[in-house]
């Protein structure tokens, strides 16, 4: 239940980043964020959207902010959304927010975690008992991950791809979805499955709550070190209204329920981010789509190499 309620204040944390204070006058602009399950991570779509409404509308008020929140149920209906100017912003995951962001300003907020540096790597965990070496090892076996976990499900194809082996649907034996991210640590820790992969933050906190995590299991690979959860304001949005939403979400951590949400998710603060702060997505993303292209190309060619030759009549 404290991981599902930190998800969503997360989220929400996050919207208000793109909400448009008029500074003069005091008057709100009506701002309208979407997101989409890949954003809201553990959370419901439901639990989402009512927590935003009753549990942070005090705090809403006091940053002078008229925002509302739509989450959509695919990344695809969300970009719909954004593309027929129906929402204002997207609160996401990187990969989210690069497949629209030219048409975001620069300007982006990230949430800055406990435990971990602004970026973080992926972590893949695995048993120490089972003395698993390489990915090559777990060919057959069980993973546990969440269908929403776009960043773990990237890095982890690109790492099959880089060791010649297929991507994860063909590669395991059978892929579970946890219903929460702890759960997935969990379900290795126990022997439900072989292998997770999680945000270092995440499996940090899972250690301080459960330190018998760290005697049991290893870390099999990591990414390099990339953002967590971004939020980002059309260009359309004035420039004036931008800027304070943005520093009234920097200036939270000050406020003594802002203090309290912090601890909720084991957050450290909010902070401004730039497109370069975005570059080791980016070339995960390429590398991923360069190796998918000559596994394709090389597939091709074996395929043709294995046809028999005609015997002429």
């Amino acid at each position: 239940m404290i991981q599902h309620l930190q998800k969503i204040f997360l989220l929400l944390l996050l919207t208000i980043a793109i909400n448009g204070i008029a500074a003069d006058d005091n008057i709100a602009e009506k701002i309208m964020m979407g997101g989409s399950s890949l954003g809201i991570r553990d959370s419901s779509k439901q639990d989402t959207e009512i927590t935003f409404n009753v549990a942070l509308s005090d705090l809403l008020k006091a940053h002078s902010a008229n925002l509302s929140v739509l989450v959509f149920d695919s990344t695809q209906d969300l970009y719909n959304a954004f593309d027929k100017d129906q929402i204002h912003g997207i609160f996401g995951t990187p990969l989210e927010y690069l497949q629209r962001e030219n048409k975001m300003k620069p300007q982006m907020m990230a949430i800055h975690y406990k435990n971990a540096a602004l970026k973080q790597s992926l972590i893949a965990l695995v048993r120490s008992a089972d003395n698993i070496k390489s990915i090559k090892d777990l060919r057959g076996k069980r993973l546990s991950m969440r269908n929403t976990q776009d960043m773990e499900k990237l890095f982890l194809n690109t790492m099959l791809l880089e060791n010649q082996a297929p991507e994860l649907d063909s590669f395991f034996a059978e892929s579970i979805n946890p219903k929460n991210i702890n759960t997935g640590i969990m379900d290795v820790f126990f022997g439900r499955s072989d292998m997770t992969i999680v945000r270092e933050s995440e499996y940090k906190t899972a250690i301080e709550l459960n330190p018998q995590l760290a005697k049991k299991l290893t870390v099999l690979a990591t990414s390099e070190p990339m953002l967590g959860l971004v939020a980002g304001a059309k260009i359309s949005m004035p420039n004036k209204s931008h800027q304070a939403a943005m520093q009234s979400l920097i200036d939270l951590s000050s406020t003594e329920k802002g203090k309290q949400l912090m601890r909720i998710i084991h957050a450290e603060s909010f902070e401004e981010v730039g497109s370069a702060d975005l570059d080791n997505v980016r070339d995960l993303l390429k590398r991923y789509k360069t190796l998918k292209a000559n596994a394709s190309i090389g597939s091709s060619n074996a395929n043709k190499s294995k046809k028999p030759a005609r015997v002429p009549n």
